[in-house]
């Protein structure tokens, strides 16, 4: 990957529209053309890619781009200081997680696999 400053503000612009999607997207750090020809960009707390296009656009007309291909954008953001957040709503078996139970078992319960 190669480092670049192209489209810059474009990338920082559709990163904090993903936000909106996405709240743990941190802040951008620097990006990279990568070898899709898109941008990977480095984040506080991970990273994320802004198609190259579509970084060009942000910065030439922002009002063309769809929130759809935003949240999309929100949805490849992968973070690199994943913090596991339970919150138990309830006493019983469905709304706790014990910490007894075993990573994967907590992780079913969470998105409601059992």
């Amino acid at each position: 990957m190669t480092i670049t400053t192209e489209n810059q503000n474009g990338v920082i612009n559709i990163i904090k529209r993903a936000k909106k999607y996405n709240p743990e997207i941190g802040n951008y750090k620097q990006h990279f053309i990568n070898d899709r020809l898109d941008y990977t960009v480095k984040l506080s707390n991970g990273r994320i890619v802004v198609p190259r296009g579509m970084a060009h656009d942000q910065e030439a007309q922002p009002s063309s781009i769809d929130e759809n291909r935003i949240q999309s954008v929100a949805a490849n953001f992968i973070n690199d200081n994943p913090r596991l957040n339970i919150h138990n709503t309830s006493n019983t078996e469905e709304g706790s997680v014990s910490k007894k139970k075993g990573f994967w078992e907590k992780l079913f319960i969470i998105f409601g696999i059992k």
